[in-house]
């Protein structure tokens, strides 16, 4: 993980998506160890991450991605959530809706939201995981509105 976020590493931990093969499986975990070094090229620490409970899918070597969480997962908070950045909610004549980036236009979708989680908010009803939605300007755009999408 990026040294800058060494903060974040405590001793509760989910994994998922090892090897990318079980994407919608989450493994509870915790902090197995810090490395005491650093890799200066990449600005990166080793985190050992220990599953708190087996699986037989998940085999030695396998990579995962890892959040550090800042208390443990309570019950009923197993399960997935779908949400989307806060900023790319907007009001129009009261009603939330999101910019659905489908080409060169945006379409925009009424949605419903749930709890904010951060600088995110739950989405119970809207598109699809998956879909591509504005961030930014979302005050600005209208339905129909070309946009362009900047080159990664």
């Amino acid at each position: 993980m990026s040294e800058s976020n060494i903060a974040q590493v405590r001793g509760g931990a989910a994994l998922r998506d090892p090897a990318g093969c079980l994407s919608d499986t989450r493994f509870p975990g915790r902090v197995h160890m810090t490395l005491p070094t650093a890799d200066r090229s990449k600005a990166s620490i080793a985190v050992k991450v220990a599953f708190l409970e087996r699986d037989p899918r998940v085999l030695p070597e396998m990579s995962a991605k890892v959040a550090f969480l800042s208390r443990p997962v309570g019950a009923g908070e197993q399960a997935p959530v779908r949400a989307i950045p806060a900023v790319a909610v907007g009001t129009r004549d009261g009603q939330e809706a999101v910019f659905l980036i489908q080409g060169d236009q945006v379409r925009e979708v009424p949605v419903e939201l749930g709890r904010r989680l951060g600088e995110m908010v739950e989405l119970r009803e809207g598109p699809a995981v998956g879909s591509r939605i504005a961030v930014s300007p979302v005050d600005r755009l209208k339905d129909g509105a070309r946009v362009s999408i900047p080159k990664q």
